[in-house]
């Protein structure tokens, strides 16, 4: 037995009734909804950041682009010719005009470093250079290309398909330039743009996208109607109606104008509480954002590890640092205290730009008088030494102190000793360089004696009515002298690159009496006009780090 689909109401053997008019129908409805999100978008930008350019250029171009790749699919001897005209078209054009249209690119970042340092209250930012100083002129060109390569695009995804989905990543997303900082587009942009997504999405759901296909050479036109069994319910309708197209695009335009003014209304409130209400996924992103508005979108990016933070002298090259939550260092000392504890890490003799070198023979090191490393060592634990004297004799009273360090997943290539040890502790040694040098394994423990603070003892001691020289030989007296030296030789030299930038802070700083009210000054201003971040972006490469940090990024993390 036999069974046969029946379909009620009319029976369609063969449809080849469509014509020229509706094909060009079809066509023009799917160019103006391309040409109104591409405008939309272009004109939306344009317009978040007040920038002039020929808005009616820009709009005849896209229209008739949009229209031509929308027309191309009416004849398939167009079609076959049509996209390989305007890729030729279009590449030529944008060769003999790279100038104005690279010009216009940069005015534009110029533009954004501009609207975003005001917004961050950054006091420096990248200033890209425009060949051609005519804005008005550069940005209509660059504004005509990145529209109809848009154009291009929007063709790909919504005349054959109506992704509505593709025409709003496409379009939507780059509006986000101004809307982060508060600036919106037109209200002709916001209208033009929901025009294009009411549109794009109404005829997806209707069914009357598809558009009918010209007949090939001795064979048929494709036909008008299209047949569904989807869920076991009969369905047939018109792949391209023509009429209902029209009727759409209509009634989408009269709804997107109220869509558009109400959008209006509440982006004016919502534009004043954008610079006042942040949570903290925009405080995050307003930090990322910030950092490559004043370094470039490398500062995002670290050139190097950095160990704990530890960078063997290199500067610049880590955008910031990050605790893992993870042990890096486990300590126990006695007796408990809340002074602050540094240990022994990377020491720097030699400034270059964008790192420190540490002191050697290459450095140009003065070692002075004694050369004995015997003698340096003498030099080097001198002031914790005077202090341990002081205490056996019981004219200072005891402040020893002990501490056990165990590298669980901290920088090998350290020492990781307190400063103010008595003696040079096991594993490390005295270098002609160096005041302590050493390494420290994984996993390895280590325990100091030593005196907590003993410089600032030693220097109160200097200052106070108190009788040296029962407790510090003629030796050790010339040791000092020598050890000032030695450090005055090599640790205070400006580097002549950026002699001339650090000399523009002194009036700004101040000039104190001594160096204690120097340091004071020095420690006051910056603690007024710098910040400290645990991300402050990396360093431009071609820039000096401390000169940079110092007039343009002005945050930073010690290291």
């Amino acid at each position: 037995m036999s069974t046969e689909r029946l379909y009620y109401g009319f029976k369609q053997e063969e449809n080849i009734s469509g014509t020229r008019y509706d094909d060009t129908v079809h066509c023009a409805v799917v160019g103006v909804l391309m040409f109104m999100a591409s405008f939309g978008a272009i004109t939306g930008i344009l317009t978040e950041f007040d920038i002039e350019a020929n808005y009616v250029g820009i709009g005849v171009i896209l229209f008739a682009a949009s229209m031509f790749l929308a027309m191309i699919h009416v004849s398939r001897l167009v079609y076959n010719t049509g996209y390989i005209a305007f890729f030729f078209l279009f590449t030529y054009n944008i060769l003999i005009n790279s100038t104005y249209v690279n010009s216009g690119y940069q005015a534009m970042l110029n533009i954004l470093n501009k609207a975003y340092s005001a917004f961050f209250a950054l006091s420096g930012v990248r200033e890209y250079n425009e060949i051609v100083k005519d804005r008005y002129l550069t940005i209509t060109y660059m504004a005509v290309f990145v529209g109809l390569f848009l154009v291009l695009l929007l063709n790909v995804g919504v005349f054959n398909e109506m992704l509505f989905f593709t025409t709003f990543n496409l379009t939507f997303w780059p509006l986000q330039l101004g809307i982060f900082i508060g600036k919106y587009p037109s209200f002709f942009s916001i209208f033009l743009l929901i025009c294009s997504y009411l549109g794009v999405y109404f005829l997806r759901h209707s069914n009357h996208y598809f558009f009918v296909k010209p007949a090939k050479k001795k064979k048929p036109r494709e036909p008008y109607f299209e047949y569904s069994d989807k869920n076991d319910e009969n369905v047939v309708w018109y792949k391209s109606g023509n009429r209902a197209m029209v009727h759409l695009l209509i009634f989408v335009i009269i709804l997107s104008g109220v869509v558009a003014l109400f959008c209006s209304q509440v982006v004016k409130t919502s534009e004043e509480e954008a610079l006042v209400k942040v949570s903290s996924a925009k405080a995050n992103m307003n930090e990322k954002v910030e950092i490559i508005t004043q370094n470039g979108i490398m500062g995002m990016f670290n050139r190097y590890r950095s160990k704990g933070g530890l960078s063997s002298g290199r500067l610049g090259g880590v955008r910031g640092i990050s605790p893992d939550n993870e042990t890096d260092l486990e300590v126990t000392y006695v007796p408990f205290s809340l002074q602050t504890l540094y240990l022994k890490g990377f020491v720097g003799q030699e400034y270059k730009t964008d790192r420190w070198n540490a002191p050697t023979l290459s450095t140009n090191y003065t070692s002075t008088e004694d050369e004995s490393l015997s003698g340096k060592e003498e030099r080097y634990f001198l002031e914790s030494r005077t202090v341990q004297n002081m205490m056996d004799v019981k004219a200072l009273p005891e402040a020893y102190a002990r501490i056990k360090v165990e590298n669980v997943d901290a920088s090998t290539a350290y020492p990781l000793a307190p400063y103010y040890t008595c003696v040079m502790p096991d594993n490390t040694m005295v270098t002609p360089y160096s005041i302590l040098s050493g390494t420290s394994a994984w996993g390895e423990t280590r325990t100091y004696e030593f005196v907590p603070d003993s410089t600032s003892l030693y220097r109160n001691l200097m200052s106070a009515p108190v009788d040296l020289k029962k407790y510090v030989s003629s030796q050790d007296t010339t040791c000092e002298e020598i050890y000032r030296k030695e450090v005055y030789a090599n640790y205070l030299q400006i580097p002549d690159d950026v002699k001339d930038e650090l000399m523009k802070f002194h009036s700004e700083i101040g000039k104190g009496n001594t160096v204690g009210e120097q340091v004071a000054l020095i420690y006051r201003y910056f603690l007024d006009n710098y910040q400290y971040n645990l991300m402050p972006g990396a360093t431009p490469r071609n820039k000096d780090f401390v000169v940079y940090f110092l007039t343009s990024q002005k945050r930073g993390y010690c290291a």
